[in-house]
C-alpha cells in the first residue's frame, strides 16, 4: 500500500511567499529573507520524496520546483481559497496511485518535521482514523492526512487560516463532516524569528 505525500509549495521568488514570515522579518535584509524562504522550500522537498509517492501542488513558477523535486508529480494549485487548494491537493494525492491508502498534506513551513511523526500519521490512518491532524505549536497545523476526499469539509468551513485558531477550526470542520480524527503530538512551523531559532 502506497503512502502519498502532497506538498503545497510556492515557487521561491524574490519578495514572494511566506507572508507572515516576511512581515515578522520586515526589519531584516530582504535578500536574507528570500534566502530563508528558498531554503525552507528546498529543505522540505529534499526529504519529502523519501519513502513516499510525492505530489507537489505548486503556485508561481513551476520549473523551479520541478528542479527541486524532479521525480514528483507536479500539479498547479487552483485559483481558489486556501481550504479549496488543500482539498484539491488531497484529492489528487488520493488519485495519484491506485494502491494509495492515504495522503498526507504538508506545506513548506515545517522543514524539520520528523519522519517518525509523519510515519505515525500514516500508521494512524492505516489502523483507526480516517483523518489525522498534526498541530503546530502556535495553533496552526503542519500536516493533514486523509483516507478519502474531504468533499468540501474544509473548502466550505469558516476556518481562520494563518491564525492561532486554524488547527481548532480545522479539527471542528473535520469532525462536523463525520471524520474520525487522530491528533498526534504537535510540531513547530516557521512564521517568525522564534521558529527560526528553534
Amino acid at each position: 500500500m502506497t503512502q502519498v505525500l502532497a506538498v503545497l509549495a510556492r515557487s521561491p521568488a524574490p519578495g514572494q511567499g511566506k507572508t507572515r514570515l516576511r512581515a515578522a522579518l520586515a526589519d531584516h535584509d530582504p535578500a536574507l529573507v528570500d534566502h530563508i524562504v528558498h531554503a525552507m522550500v528546498e529543505d522540505t522537498l529534499a526529504w519529502a520524496g523519501r519513502g513516499h509517492t510525492l505530489l507537489v501542488a505548486w503556485d508561481g513558477e513551476p520549473n523551479r520546483l520541478r528542479g527541486l523535486a524532479a521525480a514528483a508529480l507536479h500539479v498547479r494549485q487552483p485559483a481558489a481559497g486556501f481550504g479549496e487548494r488543500i482539498e484539491h491537493a488531497l484529492c489528487l494525492g488520493i488519485a495519484a496511485r491506485r494502491d494509495a491508502f492515504a495522503v498526507v498534506q504538508i506545506g513548506t513551513d515545517s522543514p524539520t518535521l520528523p519522519g517518525g511523526l509523519l510515519d505515525s500519521a500514516y500508521a494512524l490512518l492505516r489502523e483507526r482514523a480516517d483523518a489525522v491532524l498534526i498541530p503546530a505549536h502556535d495553533g496552526g497545523w503542519v500536516a493533514l492526512g486523509v483516507t478519502r476526499s474531504l468533499d468540501g469539509a474544509l473548502a466550505e468551513a469558516p476556518v481562520r487560516w494563518s491564525t492561532d485558531h486554524a488547527a481548532g477550526d480545522t479539527l471542528a470542520a473535520l469532525r462536523a463532516a463525520g471524520r474520525r480524527v487522530a491528533v498526534p503530538p504537535s510540531w513547530l512551523d516557521i512564521d517568525g524569528p522564534e521558529g527560526l531559532r528553534r
